[in-house]
């Protein structure tokens, strides 16, 4: 009996929902305008174009910083304030294809998410150069 009476309860209380919900009036539409303005004679003197304002760069989320040294599953990154090693074995790259890729030098962004570290490359570093070997004098 008791679930009797409150199927009828629950079937009361959402009729009285959704029929409000078909009494409400349907919005007007706008009416459309009947004639255009008038053209004025002369147009207004037009302003110099501004330079288009460049778009402020995103925050870059996660600590950033230069690349210090590398290791197996390992990264070492030192930011602007301190250094941090970080434990890259399941990394998710952004910008890198392999873990391999990432060189010392290079600035990287990395931040945590789902537990798993995700490591997104800014710029490269610049290449070592290797000096030319000097020849041998006799």
């Amino acid at each position: 009996m008791k679930k009797v009476l409150l199927f009828a309860i629950v079937l009361m209380v959402s009729i009285a929902f959704v029929s409000t919900g078909f009494a409400q009036e349907k919005p007007k539409a706008a009416p459309e305008k009947a004639a255009p303005a008038p053209e004025k004679a002369a147009p207004a003197p037009e302003k110099p174009a501004a330079a288009p304002e460049k778009p402020k760069p995103k925050p870059i989320a996660g600590f950033v910083g230069t690349v210090v040294k590398t290791e197996p599953g390992l990264l070492t990154v030192k930011g602007a304030k301190d250094t941090v090693t970080m434990d890259v074995a399941m990394a998710k790259l952004k910008g890198y294809k392999y873990i391999s890729d990432v060189k010392v030098g290079d600035k990287v962004a990395v931040e945590y998410k789902k537990g798993n570290p995700v490591v997104t490359k800014i710029a490269s570093g610049k290449p070592a150069k290797i000096p030319p070997p000097k020849p041998a004098s006799k």
